[in-house]
Formats: structure tokens, C-alpha cells, sequence
């Protein structure tokens, strides 16, 4: 995974789209979410598509709000320690540096 550089839209494609969605599905796996009651699984298969397409489209989106809402209910999600690295940057930088 690479740093996530800004701005990533809706409708955009390239190599920055799939290291988003690559992001996204790090932080299902590793906070164990479940994001509309889907698992890691299901949600894998269901931006496949798009990610082969280096798409955002609609299931990207759909995925990203489905985690931010996850994540609205638990804790802060960036732990980032003082030179800014950690698990906690890759969250950070999905959730902060994206235009939808």
C-alpha cells in the first residue's frame, strides 16, 4: 500500500483508486468491522470490478461510508505517534484526505 494522495473522487481511475480501496479493505480486515453487516469476503467480491477497472465507483463509495459509519461508533481512529506512522495512518489517511 501506498501513501494516499489527495484528492481521490467519485468517477476517478488509476493506480491512486486502487491503492484506496486496497486501504479500505485493510482497515475491514484489521478493526475486524463489518461494515453493513458485510464481511471482508463479501465486500472483496463485491468492488472486485472496480478494483480490476481501478474505478471508484458506486461500491467504492458505498464501501467508504459504510466504514466511516462503523466507525462513528467506536474509537478514535488515527493512532499515529509523533513522526505520523502506525496502523493508525493508513485509517487517517482514507478517511481525511478524500473528496466524495
Amino acid at each position: 500500500m501506498n501513501k494516499i494522495i489527495p484528492p481521490i473522487q467519485l468517477g476517478q481511475q488509476g493506480a491512486a483508486v486502487a491503492n484506496l480501496q486496497e486501504a479500505l479493505l485493510f482497515i475491514v480486515e484489521k478493526r475486524r468491522l463489518t461494515p453493513n453487516n458485510l464481511s471482508l469476503a463479501e465486500w472483496q467480491q463485491a468492488v472486485s470490478g472496480e478494483m480490476a477497472a481501478l474505478a471508484f465507483g458506486e461500491r467504492t463509495k458505498r464501501l467508504f461510508a459504510a466504514i466511516l459509519t462503523d466507525l462513528n461508533t467506536l474509537s478514535p481512529i488515527c493512532t499515529c505517534d509523533r513522526n505520523g506512522t502506525g496502523a493508525g495512518r493508513k485509517s487517517y489517511e482514507a478517511f481525511y484526505l478524500i473528496r466524495l
